[in-house]
């Protein structure tokens, strides 16, 4: 854009051009972050995006969120929304929403607030939230915050494999055709 402002219509005005260009789309970039449904990997303890990889093993009622950015203000509404339509799009109800937090590290007083309000919603579903992988910061944050007490504490994981092993012992007397945690290995070492 700078190259092309440049030959149209000359230095200031292309560099200037190429500049208000990088921070619309840096703007864009930061409130529509990639969001991803996660799936394990046949063999092993590895989440990855359903999209990329079909073979993934989706656990019916659990959907696992990944969020590829900061959760702030520019997002936050994005990140609710997104999650909404991830549980619409799913082929059995969703019982549990398990956000893995790997890539977020940073949560404002916006993102808490609709968290607050994601978390009511869902519970009116009968959907409950819980997170995995939350650094040892935003956890302080949420919980200055009174939303680790709202959420509840047994509803945080170190890993995404005890979200999912918890999710499914809690399940398995539920759900007929559910898988248990003997046909989920839970090797401390992945995830």
């Amino acid at each position: 854009m700078a190259f092309t402002g440049v030959l149209i219509f000359g230095v200031l005005q292309g560099i200037s051009l190429g500049v208000i260009t990088s921070i619309v789309f840096l703007i864009y970039r930061a409130s529509h972050p990639h969001t991803d449904v996660l799936g394990r990997i046949p063999e092993t303890q590895m989440y990855r995006d359903i999209n990329l990889h079909p073979e993934a093993i989706i656990i019916p009622g659990l959907l696992i969120f990944r969020f590829s950015n900061n959760l702030i203000f520019a997002n936050a509404n994005y990140f609710r929304t997104e999650l909404k339509q991830k549980i619409l799009e799913t082929s059995t109800p969703t019982q549990m929403v398990l956000i893995d937090a790997e890539t977020i590290n940073l949560i404002d007083s916006t993102a808490l607030e609709m968290l607050r309000k994601l978390r009511v919603e869902l519970m009116k579903d009968n959907i409950v939230l819980a997170w995995a992988r939350l650094r040892d910061p935003l956890y302080q944050r949420m919980y200055r915050a009174g939303l680790i007490e709202e959420i509840g504490e047994h509803n945080f994981y170190e890993r995404i494999t005890d979200g999912v092993s918890e999710f499914t012992r809690q399940s398995s007397s539920t759900l007929p055709n559910h898988p248990t945690t003997d046909s989920i290995d839970t090797n401390p070492e992945i995830n």
